[in-house]
This record gives C-alpha cells, sequence and structure tokens, in this order.
C-alpha cells in the first residue's frame, strides 16, 4: 500500500511541475513576443493560451485576467476570430460561475465577432450555447429562438457546445434514430413545436 501511496504522490508532483514548466514556457513566450510591435496577434494568442491554461486548471480569475487582456488587444487589432474566441471563453466561465448574465453579454459577443467568419459552425456553437443559457434561465421562449436559428445556420455543419444530462439524452436519441430524420426530445418539442412539423414515433 505504501508503494502505491509513494507512486501515485511521485506521479502527482511529476504532473504538477509539467504544469508549472507549461505555464513558465507560455510566458516566456509572452515576454517574448511583447518585446516586438508586429506580433501583436501572437501576443494576444499567448494571453489567451495562457488563460485556457488556468480555466482547465479551474484557476478562473487568473483566466479571466488573462482571456480579457487578450480580448482587448485581439478588439484593439481586429481580430475577430479572436474576439469570439476569447469572449467565448469567458461566457464558459461566468456560466461555471452561475453568473448567467455575465456569460450571456460574452456569448453574445463572441456570436456577434463571428457572424464575420466564414465558417458558420462557430456562430451555430454561439446560438447553441446561448439557447441553452436562455433554458437554464428559464427564458424557453429565447432559448427556442436561439435554437431555430442555429438550426437555420446552414446545410452543411451544425455544432454546439453541449454539457450536463443533455449528452446523455443525445446520445439515446442518436441510437435510436432513423436515417434522413432528426429526433427532438419532449422537452424540445414543446419549445419549438409551433414552427416545425413533426411525427411522434
Amino acid at each position: 500500500m505504501k508503494i502505491i501511496v509513494l507512486f501515485f504522490s511521485l506521479l502527482f508532483s511529476f504532473a504538477v511541475v509539467g504544469q508549472v514548466s507549461k505555464i513558465d514556457s507560455l510566458r516566456n513566450e509572452l515576454r517574448i513576443y511583447q518585446k516586438d510591435s508586429d506580433k501583436k496577434k501572437q501576443v494576444g494568442l499567448t494571453l489567451h493560451n495562457i488563460g485556457k491554461f488556468y480555466r482547465l486548471s479551474s484557476g478562473y480569475d487568473s483566466a479571466l485576467t488573462y482571456y480579457a487582456q487578450a480580448l482587448e488587444l485581439r478588439k484593439a487589432i481586429r481580430d475577430t476570430f479572436g474576439i469570439s474566441s476569447s469572449a467565448n471563453n469567458i461566457a464558459i466561465i461566468y456560466r461555471k460561475q452561475g453568473k448567467l448574465n455575465e456569460s450571456l453579454s460574452y456569448y453574445l459577443l463572441a456570436l456577434k465577432s463571428s457572424e464575420s467568419l466564414s465558417d458558420p459552425s462557430h456562430a451555430a456553437t454561439y446560438l447553441g450555447s446561448i439557447s441553452m443559457l436562455y433554458f437554464t434561465m428559464g427564458n424557453n421562449e429565447q432559448s427556442a429562438t436561439y435554437l431555430e436559428k442555429g438550426l437555420r445556420m446552414g446545410d452543411k455543419k451544425f455544432a454546439y457546445d453541449i454539457w450536463g444530462d443533455t449528452v446523455n439524452t443525445a446520445s439515446r436519441m442518436e441510437s435510436s434514430g432513423e436515417s434522413n430524420k432528426i429526433n427532438v426530445s419532449g422537452g424540445t418539442y414543446q419549445l419549438v413545436k409551433e414552427k416545425f412539423t413533426f411525427e411522434f414515433r
């Protein structure tokens, strides 16, 4: 038993050392890029990546600081993809913290920025996230509106930020689905039944 505990202690210490060296590497990269005024896009990306490191390790306050710095720089250089990405990650953190109104404002910023991008999957992702957020807030009408916008985004590729029990429901629906038909849950049916024609299965 002592050997197992020692093994896991060592494994954890290597993981922590690896994470510390990763953040140190990102900070060194940031210092190098900040010396060159032509590297603003790389500075924004590095700030964003440091924010991502903290978000993934649940250091939300530090993550918000770096994402906010990345967002402001990306706004200044008009990096629309960068703006939408940083705003989306800020929205995710606020959602995890239960700050739903703040989350919504950043999702809306991400959506607005993504509308000028050539790939509609980013906008579809943000529309799905906004729909789920409105649903969580109890605003089913707005949830249905954003869900419908996401479904109508394009006929080639749909992408949504799905979390919670939704994943299990989707898995069950997929396993019982039919070719060339779309399954919807009872909750989704209730939200959009006036806008689409459905067939009960």
